[in-house]
């Protein structure tokens, strides 16, 4: 059975029933800590929001995907 619990950043999230509390508190004490970062791929802007999405869709990416909403 699933849990509902928050994250740092405050958001509700679904942990499936194999995943221990314990390692989902390492996960985000290293988050916190900073020695975890996304790795990011791509930045668009929104005008290439399309673009960005068919990436997404096709998974034709490394990495994050970032929609710059200044573009």
């Amino acid at each position: 059975m699933a849990s509902k619990k928050r994250s740092p950043s405050g958001r509700r999230y679904t942990t499936p029933a194999d995943v221990t509390p314990a390692s989902m508190n390492a996960l985000f004490d290293a988050v916190r800590a900073g020695s975890l970062r996304p790795v990011l791929g791509q930045v668009y802007p929104m005008s290439k929001a399309a673009a960005a999405h068919a990436a997404l869709a096709a998974r034709a990416h490394t990495g994050k995907l970032c929609l710059d909403t200044a573009g």
